[in-house]
């Protein structure tokens, strides 16, 4: 199909569904009709080189993932010469996006990550794959106002199970609330790294681990705000400055990247696994804690499993701080 021209609402959902793809990187297929496109418009997707179509979702191919940041995404539209209020350049919307010279950003990053779910214990996936993260609570959103059901009104396409990128938190059931959401920090590379780090801090869980790191948050969720690793009582580094490195390590190539990692740690805080001391430092809750040590928990499952990366996540702090006898 080549149309002379598209509609205006029709131009908006694509952008919608362009942008979902930039921010999400997998949209499920029984989710694909909040966007109000027909089957002709979605094949216009695919042809554009944006997106894969695989039987569970549309998923964002490295070529989009090459025109990110997606903060840029709408100038970059402008620059490719599509305007949400022009005509005829949409006509050639295919054409237009397939011969646009895209900087490969990513060489290491294939189309292999789109075809072959996920595992479950994300951290021992050898498929390179994309990480992106979407930011749950809004910069004009105050801390103190902002509540759980405020979470659960965000738009279904960001909490949907995720088989394929990792991205938004993977949410089977709503139904379960609180628990859900717990359950899916596991599933989330951001998210599952600031959960070692948590259990590494906690004094009870922590104290397993032959040597001691301190998780240290300063001036508040904001951006400004610090995130100090201390090992054995000496300072390390910020917690950001190791996320390239452990990323990395568990072949999670970071996309999209942004500071605005505070708000990890405000919605750990929010889903109480996370409380945080007068002196700053960040510990596990109560209820939680608990959780860990149930022995038929399912967070007590993933504690176990992924213990032997903590050890890693140790030797690596070890090492920054230059401290290897």
């Amino acid at each position: 199909m080549r149309p002379k021209y598209l509609k205006y609402k029709t131009k908006r959902s694509m952008l919608r569904i362009l942008r979902d793809l930039a921010n999400l990187g997998e949209i499920s297929t029984k989710n694909l009709n909040q966007y109000d496109l027909t089957d002709s418009h979605l094949f216009m997707v695919l042809r554009s080189g944006l997106a894969i179509c695989t039987t569970k979702g549309f998923i964002a191919t490295p070529r989009l993932l090459s025109l990110l940041p997606v903060w840029k995404f709408f100038a970059l539209l402008s620059e490719l010469g599509l305007y949400v209020n022009g005509v005829r350049e949409w006509g050639n919307f295919v054409e237009t996006m397939n011969s646009v010279d895209v900087e490969n950003s990513f060489e290491q990053l294939g189309y292999r990550y789109a075809f072959i779910p996920k595992k479950e214990l994300i951290f021992e996936d050898p498929i390179n794959r994309p990480v992106f993260f979407h930011k749950y609570i809004e910069n004009q959103d105050d801390l103190a106002e902002w509540n759980f059901d405020k979470l659960l009104s965000v738009g279904h396409a960001y909490r949907e199970q995720k088989n394929f990128v990792h991205s938004a938190l993977p949410i089977k059931d709503n139904d379960y609330r609180l628990s859900t959401y717990q359950l899916s920090l596991w599933h989330n590379p951001f998210y599952w790294t600031a959960l070692q780090f948590l259990i590494l801090s906690d004094y009870q869980t922590g104290s397993a681990y032959a040597h001691e790191i301190h998780l240290v948050l300063l001036d508040g969720f904001d951006n400004d705000g610090k995130l100090n690793i201390y090992f054995n009582n000496r300072y390390v580094c910020d917690f950001r400055a190791l996320l390239g490195d452990i990323f990395s390590h568990f072949n999670w190539i970071w996309v999209n990247p942004t500071d605005e990692i505070m708000a990890i740690f405000k919605l750990l805080y929010k889903l109480d696994v996370m409380e945080k001391e007068r002196n700053g430092r960040a510990v596990l809750t109560n209820e939680f804690r608990k959780e860990l040590y149930e022995r038929n928990s399912k967070h007590a499952y993933q504690e176990k499993l992924s213990r032997g990366t903590r050890y890693w996540i140790c030797d690596m702090i070890k090492k920054r701080l230059g401290d290897v006898s």
